[in-house]
């Protein structure tokens, strides 16, 4: 199924988390803080999550995009052509997307954690993959060319000419030397 576009709102400052530990983690920062967020979960239809594993925080009450997590880097990209991602028009703006994963259809799964509290995940599969390009990284969900990039501070997510989430683009942030 995957997330679908609604709207593109204002550009959002990014926040970099990422770290030794998790190859991406990305923030988008609204100034308020992020109470229930809901997720959508996608691993590589081939591998699982040990080929794969991408995690999304939606705020349900808008379907703003708040931040993006990889928490298992697939493998190099075979699918798509770099010089074809490199055509690819950007848009500047946050994402917004239907959140009836979590609330219509009924497939979310609610999950308890050790602190008790009830999160809602919507888990998903595609065929992930990764492509290096001059400035910066795609990571691909599904087998399928972004028609647009929409970009908030350094990273944005690419969608499809019929509002699919079809990955994510991450820019190279050069280091500031004092």
């Amino acid at each position: 199924m995957g997330l679908h576009a609604t709207t593109i709102g204002r550009p959002l400052p990014s926040l970099d988390k990422s770290d030794e530990y998790v190859p991406t983690s990305i923030e988008w920062n609204t100034g308020e803080t992020l109470i229930e967020p809901a997720y959508y979960f996608i691993e590589d239809r081939q591998g699982g999550s040990e080929a794969g594993y991408v995690e999304i925080a939606v705020d349900l009450s808008s379907g703003l995009l708040r931040r993006v997590v990889v928490l298992k880097k697939p493998t190099p990209g075979k699918f798509l052509r770099v010089a074809e991602l490199r055509q690819v028009p950007v848009l500047r703006g946050s994402l917004h997307v239907h959140t009836s994963p979590w609330t219509e259809d009924g497939r979310y799964t609610k999950a308890r954690n050790s602190l008790k509290f009830t999160m809602m995940t919507y888990e998903d599969q595609g065929d992930l993959s990764v492509y290096d390009i001059e400035t910066g990284r795609y990571i691909s969900f599904f087998n399928q060319l972004p028609e647009k990039f929409v970009m908030s501070g350094s990273a944005g997510f690419g969608i499809s000419s019929d509002q699919k989430i079809v990955g994510i683009r991450i820019e190279k942030v050069e280091e500031r030397r004092p």
